[in-house]
C-alpha cells in the first residue's frame, strides 16, 4: 500500500502486494468486534454478524454492548463506508472509542461529538453510519440517537414500532443532530441493525422494515423453546426469515430483552463426596439458562465444585458432614456471584509445598474474583465472574446432556480416549493406569485424546500433568490432544498444560 498522490489519505492499491484472502478478511473483522455481550439481570443480550454470501470482501459493520458506570446498558451499531482491512481498522477505532466514553459515562451526545471529530481528522471515518442507544434495564428509560444509521425497533409480542430517527447526519458531517428519549416496556426488546438486513435489491425500504417487523414480532412471541432466550432466538430467526436467499451486505442485529430478572439458584446440600456431582450439574444448568458462554459456565462450574469440595474434605474434619450451601445470582453490572458456605471449622493452609488448591487458582487465572470470609459460624467463599454471551456466526447451538462418569477406550493401540468426568482419585487413577498399560511399561509413547472429556476436575489435571511432565514410567512421551474450542482445550489452556488441538468437534455442552 501506498497513500495516493492526491494527498488525501485514502490509500492506493500497491499491485506489488499479494492480495489477501476472503477468509482472511473475515477472521480479522471477527477478531476486530467483540466476542461477547455482557448479560444483565433484566436485560437479555445478544448480536450476530453474517458475512454477505456475495464474493467480495468483509464490510465495515460493527456492533458493541457495555454497562455504563452508572448502572445502564449502552448499546451501538454502525457501518463504515467501504471493504476490506482499512474499514475493519476504522470500524474498530469508532468502537474502542465510543464505547470506552459510553463506559465511562459521557453522554450520547458527547461521545458522538468524539467520533465526528474523529470523523473529520480520519478520511475513512468520514460518513459512517451509528446508532447509539442507553437502557436503564430497571426503569426501561432509553436515551438513543442516529446518525445515518436505521433508527432502533421497539418490538413487542404483538407488534413492532420504529423509534424517529433523531435526524443527524453521518459521522464528519454538518447536522450533529439530537438525541431522543423512549421507554422499554417490560417484556419488549429493542433491536438495532445495520442496513444490510433491511436494504434489497428490487425491494423498498418502507416494505424491508415491515418484513422485520413483523419477522420481529414473530420470533418474540414464540416462546415455545425455554432454552433459547428471546435475543437469540431474535437473532437467529430475523435473519433467516428476511435472508433465505442471502444478503447482497454485510449484516448486524444487536438485541437487548428487557426482562424479569432470572430467579436466583439457591442449593443446600451435605459436605459429601457424592453431592460433588449433583451440585456442578444445578450450577452448569442455572449458568446455562442466564446464557453464560460455554467457557465462563464451565470456569464457574470448575470454581462452585472445588471450594464445595474444600467443604468437603476440610469443614467438618472429626466430625458429622454438615450443610454447604450454595446461592447464585445475576445482577445488573452483568456480574454473577457465587456464595458457597459451610458451618464448619476453617483449616488454614498448608505452607508446605503442595498441589492441591489447583481447581481455584484456575478459577483465578480465567477470571474468577474469589473471596474468603471466614469466622465462628463457618466459612463464606465469594465467586464473582463477569457475565457474557458468545456472539457466534451460527446462532443456537444445540444442548444435550453432561456425561456424569469417566469413560477409557483404548481400542487403538497408543492411544488413550478419554470422556466423562474426571475429578476423583479413582477416575484419575484409571487414565494414569491405562497409560501405563498402553505404553507397555513406559517403552511406546503415549497419545491421550479429550474429545470427549465434559469435565476436567484438579485431580484430573493434577493426572495429566504428572504424565505429561515426566512422560509414561518408564520415559517415553505422553502427548495430550484436545478439539479446538473444547471444555478440555479450555481447562488445559489454563493449566499451562502443553497440548496439541484438532479441529474435530468439541463435545457438547
Amino acid at each position: 500500500m501506498h497513500l495516493d498522490a492526491r494527498g488525501d489519505g485514502e490509500m492506493a492499491d500497491d499491485h506489488d502486494a499479494p492480495p489477501l484472502s476472503r477468509d482472511v478478511l473475515v477472521r480479522l473483522h471477527g477478531a476486530l468486534l467483540p466476542a461477547t455481550v455482557p448479560l444483565l439481570a433484566h436485560a437479555d443480550v445478544a448480536a450476530t454478524y453474517l458475512v454477505s454470501n456475495r464474493d467480495q470482501t468483509v464490510g465495515g459493520d460493527w456492533f458493541d454492548a457495555c454497562v455504563t458506570v452508572d448502572g445502564r446498558l449502552a448499546l451501538a451499531v454502525g457501518d463504515v463506508v467501504g471493504t476490506g482491512i482499512q474499514s475493519s481498522v476504522t470500524m474498530s477505532d469508532l468502537r474502542s472509542v465510543l464505547g470506552s466514553h459510553l463506559q465511562d459515562g459521557t453522554s450520547v451526545a458527547e461521545s458522538l461529538a468524539v467520533l465526528d471529530r474523529i470523523a473529520l481528522r480520519a478520511p475513512h471515518a468520514f460518513a459512517s453510519s451509528v446508532c447509539v442507544a442507553v437502557l436503564d434495564p430497571r426503569t426501561g428509560e432509553l436515551e438513543y440517537a442516529t446518525r445515518g444509521h436505521p433508527p432502533p425497533l421497539v418490538v413487542t409480542a404483538t407488534g413492532a414500532t420504529t423509534l424517529p430517527a433523531t435526524a443527524g447526519g453521518t459521522l464528519g458531517g454538518s447536522d450533529p443532530g439530537t438525541t431522543a428519549h423512549a421507554v422499554l416496556p417490560l417484556g419488549a426488546a429493542l433491536v438495532l441493525c445495520t442496513d444490510g438486513l433491511v436494504d434489497h435489491p428490487g425491494a423498498s425500504i418502507d416494505a424491508s422494515w415491515q418484513a422485520l417487523s413483523r419477522a420481529a414480532a414473530a420470533a418474540l412471541g414464540d416462546d415455545g423453546d425455554r432454552h433459547e432466550s428471546a435475543a437469540v432466538r431474535l437473532c437467529r430467526r430475523v435473519p433467516a426469515e428476511l435472508g433465505a436467499d442471502g444478503f447482497d451486505d454485510d449484516v448486524t442485529l444487536l438485541v437487548a430483552h428487557r426482562r424479569p430478572a432470572p430467579a436466583p439458584l439457591d442449593v443446600r446440600t451435605t459436605a459429601q463426596a457424592a453431592s460433588l456431582g449433583p451440585l456442578r450439574g444445578a450450577i452448569g444448568r442455572w449458568g446455562a439458562s442466564v446464557g453464560l458462554t460455554p467457557r465462563d459456565a464451565a470456569l464457574l462450574e470448575l470454581a462452585v465444585s472445588e471450594t464445595a469440595a474444600n467443604s468437603v474434605e476440610h469443614a467438618y474434619r472429626g466430625v458429622a458432614p454438615g450443610p454447604v450451601s450454595v446461592h447464585a445470582e445475576l445482577d445488573d453490572t452483568a456480574t454473577v456471584t457465587v456464595t458457597v458456605t459451610d458451618a464448619g471449622t476453617w483449616q488454614e493452609p498448608s505452607s508446605m509445598p503442595s498441589d492441591r488448591g489447583r481447581g481455584l487458582a484456575m478459577a483465578r487465572m480465567g477470571g474468577v474474583d474469589v473471596q474468603v470470609d471466614t469466622g465462628a459460624s463457618g466459612t463464606c467463599v465469594t465467586l464473582r465472574l463477569p457475565a457474557r454471551r458468545r456472539v457466534p456466526l451460527d446462532v443456537g447451538p444445540a444442548r444435550a446432556s453432561t456425561r456424569s462418569d469417566v469413560s477409557i477406550d483404548t481400542a487403538q493401540v497408543g492411544v488413550v480416549r478419554v470422556g466423562g468426568v474426571v475429578d476423583r482419585p479413582e477416575a484419575a487413577s484409571r487414565v494414569s493406569s491405562e497409560v501405563n498399560r498402553q505404553s507397555r511399561g513406559g517403552l511406546l509413547p503415549v497419545t491421550v485424546e479429550l474429545g470427549d472429556l465434559t469435565f476436567l476436575g484438579s485431580i484430573g489435571v493434577r493426572a495429566l500433568q504428572t504424565l505429561t511432565d515426566a512422560g509414561a514410567p518408564g520415559g517415553a512421551p505422553v502427548t495430550l490432544v484436545a478439539a479446538a474450542g473444547s471444555r478440555a482445550a479450555g481447562t488445559l489452556r489454563l493449566a499451562g498444560l502443553p497440548f496439541e488441538t484438532t479441529l474435530l468437534a468439541a463435545p457438547a455442552e
